[in-house]
């Protein structure tokens, strides 16, 4: 079976059995847990898979809109924007992760409500970074009240080319990060996940 597919199977899958589970709180994006079956499917296609329902007041919110941001130390360079879709009451959030066997370099997923399946690959320039040496560190976002029109950083990835040992970003950064971008500055590379609901 074939990557895409696995990841459709495992999105639907995930998506029917949050339905099961809807909780009465308004406006919130709250990490799920996989079943260890969906572990275990999901490891087939990617390294990692997290998901985020949402619950939000449909007279305040009716659009979501998911990108990554892409940093080099502190310094901005690059935003891709990934899914703009229009939103129900209550749906999922879904950031997957997959390194290529051959350079290491991320691909992306991401998916909202019953929103189409788009998917992203980051393609720095080889000789830019041996990604044969380089240190991970993934760091994601816990329980969110959900503001309209704020953007909310859902999962940030970081990357160094010279050193073994690296170290997540703390919860300041992920509430907010303008404010604490100087963390960034331990990164060659760093991808940040955010979401917007309006």
């Amino acid at each position: 079976m074939s990557y895409r597919r696995v990841l459709i199977l495992i999105i639907f899958s995930i998506v029917w059995l949050g339905g099961c589970n809807q909780e009465s709180n308004q406006n919130t994006l709250t990490p799920i847990e996989l079943s260890d079956r969906e572990e275990t499917i999901s490891n087939a296609a990617l390294d990692n898979l997290y998901g985020y329902e949402y619950i939000v007041d449909e007279e305040k919110f009716s659009s979501a809109n998911l990108w990554v941001e892409t940093y080099e130390g502190a310094d901005f360079q690059k935003e891709e924007t990934f899914l703009r879709g229009k939103i129900e009451e209550d749906g999922l959030v879904l950031f997957g992760y997959k390194k290529s066997f051959d350079t290491n370099i991320p691909s992306f997923v991401l998916s909202t409500g019953g929103a189409s399946l788009t998917t992203y690959d980051q393609q720095p320039e080889t000789e830019q970074y041996d990604w044969s040496n380089a240190a991970q560190t993934m760091t994601s976002n816990g329980h969110m009240d959900i503001t309209p029109g704020e953007e909310q950083v859902i999962v940030v990835i970081g990357y160094t080319f010279e050193s073994n040992s690296i170290s997540g970003v703390s919860s300041e950064f992920l509430e907010d990060m303008d404010s604490n971008l100087d963390e960034a500055e331990q990164y060659d590379l760093m991808h940040v996940v955010k979401v917007l609901f309006e």
